[in-house]
C-alpha cells in the first residue's frame, strides 16, 4: 500500500537521504529539500539604518554639500525677473439710439463679460504694444538693443518684446482688468505696466473722437444735402 502520511518511507527498504552520494539508483526519483525559515519576517531594523549612516556619513555629507553648491550656482546664473502690475476699471457705455417706433431710447445694452473680454483682447493687441514701445522709447534703449541696427527693425523688436512681457487678465465677477509686466529691469517693468493703462485710455479717447468726427461729418453732409434740396424747392416755388 501507498503511504500518504507525507514522510519518507525509511522503513520500506529505502535508505535515508544523507547527500547526493547516498541517493538510491532505483526507486525514489524526486527529492524535496525543505529550507528552514525564521518565524519573524526579515524587516530593516532602525539600528541597521544608523549603522549605514555612521559608516557612510562622509558620502552623505558630500552629496548634501554638492546639492547646496549647485543650487547656489544655479540661482546666481539665473537672471532675476521683476513683475509690476496695474489695474484698469472698464465701464460699459453703450450708444443711446432713439427708437422711433417705441418712442423711447434704446440703451444699447450688451453683455458685460463679452465687453470685458473684448477690451482685454484690445490690450493684448500689437497696436497697443507698439504705442507703449513708442511712448517709452524702448527702441533707443542701449541696454536692450544695438543702436547701430536699423531703427524700423528695433521698433518692431521693441514692440514684440513689450507684447511678450505683458499678461492681461480680466478679474472674475468685476469690471477690472489686471495688467502684469515682467522684465529683468524693475523700473522698465513698472513703466510698461503704467504705460499700458495710459496708452489704452488714449486709444479709447482717439476712437471716440474719430467716431464723433465721423458722425459730425456725416451730419454735415446730410445737412448740406437737405439745404440744397430746400433751396431747389424754394427756387421752383
Amino acid at each position: 500500500m501507498n503511504d500518504h502520511s507525507g514522510a519518507f518511507p525509511h522503513n520500506r527498504g529505502v535508505p535515508a537521504f544523507q547527500g547526493p552520494s547516498n541517493l538510491p539508483s532505483t526507486g525514489l526519483r524526486d527529492v524535496v529539500v525543505a529550507v528552514p525559515t525564521g518565524d519573524k519576517p526579515n524587516h530593516f531594523h532602525p539600528a541597521e539604518i544608523w549603522r549605514v549612516i555612521a559608516k557612510w556619513w562622509w558620502l552623505i555629507a558630500a552629496v548634501i554639500v554638492a546639492c547646496e553648491v549647485a543650487a547656489v550656482i544655479a540661482s546666481l546664473m539665473i537672471q532675476p525677473q521683476y513683475a509690476a502690475q496695474s489695474t484698469l476699471e472698464v465701464n460699459m457705455e453703450g450708444v443711446r439710439v432713439v427708437d422711433e417706433k417705441m418712442g423711447g431710447i434704446d440703451g444699447g445694452q450688451r453683455n458685460e463679460r463679452e465687453f470685458l473680454n473684448t477690451q482685454a483682447e484690445l490690450l493684448r493687441s500689437r497696436a497697443i504694444a507698439e504705442r507703449v514701445a513708442r511712448s517709452l522709447n524702448v527702441a533707443n534703449n542701449a541696454a536692450l538693443f544695438d543702436l547701430n541696427t536699423d531703427r524700423a527693425a528695433r521698433e518692431a523688436q521693441a514692440a514684440a518684446m513689450v507684447q511678450g512681457s505683458v499678461t492681461v487678465e480680466a478679474v472674475r465677477d468685476s469690471r477690472l482688468i489686471e495688467i502684469t509686466a515682467v522684465s529683468p529691469d524693475p523700473a522698465l517693468a513698472a513703466a510698461i505696466a503704467n504705460a499700458y493703462g495710459t496708452s489704452f485710455i488714449q486709444a479709447n479717447l482717439e476712437r471716440r473722437f474719430e467716431a464723433t468726427s465721423y458722425a459730425r461729418n456725416f451730419l454735415e453732409q446730410r445737412i448740406n444735402t437737405v439745404r440744397q434740396r430746400l433751396e431747389n424747392s424754394e427756387r421752383q416755388l
